[in-house]
């Protein structure tokens, strides 16, 4: 059974190209403090190195909060992995059970993705 890896932090994600590189699955980027992660923003791709690492690109990240907190001289950001071939859904699933608010995204998330749950 598929479980989070342990947290790594976003601009160090570099030295975890053994882990992440060739396997799917989805991942939460957010805040790691006192020993908590509070996710604000969760995706999901087939190669969690190619997707991780585009994050970095300012020309590649699709996601301006993030970039834009990478861009600043101090950041804080962490992410977790869940590791598993059938990552499809898998994001909707954590939306519809970890989103905020009344739209149920994640602080940092543009759009649900609804279309794998049949809504």
């Amino acid at each position: 059974m598929a479980r989070w890896s342990d947290l790594m932090k976003l601009s160090d994600f570099r030295s975890h190209r053994d882990f992440l590189d060739g396997f799917s699955g989805c991942y939460e980027i957010g805040y790691a403090r006192g020993g908590y992660f509070s996710p604000k923003y969760v995706g999901r791709g087939e190669n969690i190195w190619v997707r991780i690492s585009s994050y970095m690109d300012k020309n590649k990240c699709h996601n301006d909060y993030i970039l834009d907190k990478l861009s600043a001289e101090r950041h804080n950001l962490w992410f977790r992995v869940l590791r598993t071939p059938r990552y499809h859904g898998l994001e909707a699933r954590l939306q519809d059970r970890d989103g905020i608010g009344e739209t149920g995204l994640y602080a940092w998330n543009k759009r649900v993705e609804r279309s794998f749950l049949g809504a």
